[in-house]
C-alpha cells in the first residue's frame, strides 16, 4: 500500500513539473508533496536556483490536484489573494512572481524578518521565536515537539509562556504582512487565510474559537491588533478551562436537540434574510439561485437584530460555514451549522469559570465609563463610578472573555438597580451582584438543569405564565397591556409608564424581570419604548428570561439545601 502511495506522489510531482515547464519561466523550481494532503504539491521557485546557495528570495506556489491526482485543478501564489483555476485558461505572467520577490527583498533591506522564506536560517541569526520559523524537517525533531503546540496531543496543556509569546509574535507578523495598505484591518478572506497558516500549531476547533474574538468595522473589515490581544487571552485560559469544556462535551447531543426547538424563531428570521439577499427576479433570464452569499451579505444577514445573535455566535457561524473558492458562503442547510455554532460558543463561555469574574467586570465597566464620559456634552461631568443601565447593557454584550449572548445579558441587567435620583447605577456594586449570576449562567450545571427542564411540562409557556396557553396568547397579553397604558396613542411609552404596564399584567413579573425588559426593549437608548422596539423581542426573550430565572432559583435552592446539610453535620 505504501508503494502505491509513493508512486502516486511521484506521478503528482511529474504532473506539476510538466505544467511548470509549460510556463517557460526564468525561475527554477523544487517540488515537494504536502505532508498532510496528498492532493497538494508545493513549489519553491527562485533565481538562479532555489537549491543552490543563498538565493536572495524565493516564491512559493501551492498546486491543488483532483482527488485522483490525475489533473491540476488550481494554484495559489504566495502573497496573492486570487486562486487561479486552470479551467479559466488564464495566461500566466511571470511578473506575478517578480512582484513577490521584490516585496521580500524590500522587506529584508528594511531590516524586517520574513519567516515565510524557507532559506532564511542560512543567512540570518535565529529569531527568538525560532520554533515557529523552522522548516518541515525541523518540525519532525523532538526539540520541535517540546517547544510548539501539537494538535494531536495534550502538549498544549503544558504550553509555556514562550510558546504563547511565539504564537502572538507569529500572528502579528502574518497580519502585518497581509495588511497591504497599513490601515490595521483585513478582509475576511485575508483574515481566514492567515489563521489557517497557524493551524499546524493548533486544532481546528481552537482556530474557530479564536475567530469569535474578531471585531468587524463599518466596512466589514476585521481589526486585527485588538483581536490578537483577546485571542491570546483565550489561548492562555484553554488549559485551565478544559475541565468545564469536557463537561459540556458530555451534554452536546442533548443540547443541540434542545437548540433545534429554541432557535426556531431565529432560524425563520435567517431563512427570510438569506432568501431576500439571494433574490432572483422572475424575469432574470438564465440566472438561478445558487444558495451562496458573499461575506458582506452573509455577515449582514446574521447580524439582523431579529436574529438575536451575539458577536461571538455570528463569528462562529461564519467560521463553521462552508466557503467556496470564490469566497462565497453556502447557506443551504445552515440550521445544523447554527446549532453547532451555538453549542461551541456556550462551551467556550465556560473558560471564564477558571478566572475571577468580578474584577474583570469592574475593569470593563470602568473602560465603558471612560468612553461614556468622552461622549458627554461639553460642561457635563460623568459621575464617578456610576453608569446608565443602557451603557452597562452594552458593556455586558462587549465582554469578550465571557461571550454572553443576548438572553444572558437581559437576565443579568435586571440586577442593575439605580440607587439615586439620577437613575444611574453604581457599577462596582452591580459587578458584585452580577458576577455570581454570570458564573451560574455559563456553568455546565446550568445547562444540565436546562435539559432536565426541557423534558418536563415546566418548560411550556402555559406552565411559565398563568392564564396563557401559547406564544400567540402571550403576545396578545403584552400588546394589550402596552396599548392600555399608551393613553395618548402615540405608540410610545416612557420607562415609568412601561414599568407600570408590566407590573399590571397577569404574568407575575418581578422587579428584576421588568428592569431587564425595560433595558432590552429600549433598543436605541432614548428612554422611550415604542411598539416596534417592543414586539421585536418581547415574546421569545420573555419566555427565555423566565426560564433562566427559574433555573437560577433551582440552583440557589439546591445550594441552600447543601449549606443546611453541611450545618447539620
Amino acid at each position: 500500500m505504501e508503494e502505491v502511495e509513493v508512486v502516486k506522489a511521484g506521478s503528482s510531482l511529474v504532473l506539476v513539473r510538466r505544467y511548470l515547464d509549460s510556463w517557460k519561466l526564468s525561475y527554477s523550481a523544487s517540488l515537494s508533496p504536502d505532508p498532510r494532503y496528498k492532493h497538494v504539491i508545493h513549489a519553491t521557485l527562485g533565481k538562479p536556483r532555489p537549491d543552490t546557495p543563498c538565493p536572495l528570495a524565493v516564491v512559493h506556489i501551492k498546486f491543488t490536484l483532483r482527488e485522483d491526482l490525475r489533473e491540476i485543478q488550481s494554484y495559489e501564489i504566495e502573497g496573492e489573494r486570487h486562486i487561479y483555476r486552470l479551467r479559466d485558461n488564464i495566461q500566466f505572467d511571470e511578473r506575478l512572481l517578480d512582484r513577490v520577490v521584490r516585496r521580500k527583498i524590500a522587506l529584508k533591506q528594511s531590516g524586517m524578518l520574513d519567516l515565510t522564506d524557507d532559506y532564511i536560517d542560512s543567512r540570518v541569526p535565529e529569531p527568538k521565536y525560532e520554533s515557529d520559523a523552522k522548516d518541515n524537517d525541523d518540525a519532525n525533531t523532538d526539540a520541535k515537539s517540546d517547544t510548539t503546540l501539537d494538535a494531536k496531543t495534550d502538549a498544549k496543556d503544558d504550553a509555556s509562556t514562550d510558546d504563547m509569546d511565539a504564537i502572538e509574535a507569529r500572528l502579528l507578523k502574518f497580519f502585518h504582512e497581509g495588511d497591504l495598505n497599513n490601515d490595521g484591518s483585513l478582509t475576511y478572506l485575508e483574515f481566514r487565510t492567515i489563521l489557517k497558516r497557524i493551524q499546524r500549531d493548533m486544532r481546528k476547533e481552537e482556530i474557530d474559537l479564536l475567530f469569535t474574538q474578531a471585531d468587524v468595522d463599518g466596512n466589514c473589515r476585521i481589526v486585527y491588533e485588538e483581536f490578537v490581544v483577546f485571542a491570546m487571552d483565550i489561548l492562555r485560559r484553554l488549559s485551565r478551562g478544559r475541565e468545564y469544556q469536557d463537561r459540556f462535551e458530555d451534554l452536546k447531543d442533548d443540547y443541540k436537540a434542545l437548540l433545534s426547538e429554541e432557535l426556531e424563531p431565529t432560524i425563520n428570521v435567517l431563512r427570510q434574510a438569506f432568501d431576500a439577499a439571494d433574490y432572483v427576479p422572475p424575469n432574470a433570464m438564465g440566472r438561478t439561485r445558487d444558495f451562496k452569499l458573499s461575506y458582506d451579505l452573509f455577515f449582514k444577514c446574521l447580524s439582523s437584530p431579529l436574529a438575536n445573535l451575539s458577536r461571538e455566535e455570528i463569528n462562529m457561524m461564519i467560521a463553521l460555514s462552508p466557503m467556496d473558492d470564490d469566497g462565497k458562503f453556502e447557506y443551504a442547510g445552515f440550521e445544523k451549522t447554527l446549532y453547532e455554532a451555538m453549542y461551541r460558543v456556550s462551551q467556550s463561555q465556560s473558560l471564564a469559570l477558571a478566572t475571577d469574574i468580578e474584577p474583570y467586570l469592574v475593569e470593563s465597566f470602568a473602560a465603558a465609563h471612560a468612553a461614556w464620559a468622552r461622549k458627554l456634552d461639553d460642561g457635563l461631568e460623568a459621575p464617578a463610578g456610576r453608569l446608565p443601565r443602557t451603557v452597562l447593557f452594552d458593556a455586558l454584550h462587549a465582554l469578550k472573555r465571557l461571550m454572553l449572548n443576548r438572553i444572558q445579558c437581559i437576565v443579568v441587567i435586571g440586577l442593575a438597580v439605580p440607587d439615586g435620583d439620577d437613575g444611574l447605577v453604581d457599577y462596582a456594586a452591580f459587578a458584585t451582584r452580577a458576577a455570581p449570576k454570570i458564573r451560574e449562567l455559563i456553568h455546565p450545571n446550568h445547562l444540565s438543569r436546562r435539559l432536565r427542564m426541557a423534558r418536563t411540562d415546566e418548560a411550556t409557556i402555559a406552565a411559565i405564565f398563568r392564564g396563557v396557553d401559547d406564544a400567540a396568547g402571550l403576545e396578545s397579553v403584552l400588546v394589550e397591556t402596552f396599548k392600555r397604558e399608551d393613553t395618548d396613542h402615540d405608540g410610545v411609552l416612557g420607562l415609568d409608564e412601561f414599568r407600570a404596564a408590566m407590573a399590571h399584567t397577569t404574568l407575575d413579573l418581578n422587579d428584576e424581570q421588568i428592569a431587564s425588559m425595560m433595558v432590552a426593549a429600549d433598543v436605541n437608548g432614548d428612554g422611550y419604548i415604542d411598539y416596534a422596539e417592543f414586539v421585536q423581542f418581547a415574546v421569545v426573550s420573555l419566555v427565555q428570561l423566565k426560564k433562566e430565572d427559574r433555573l437560577l432559583q433551582i440552583a440557589e435552592a439546591k445550594e441552600h439545601d447543601e449549606d443546611d446539610d453541611d450545618a447539620a453535620k
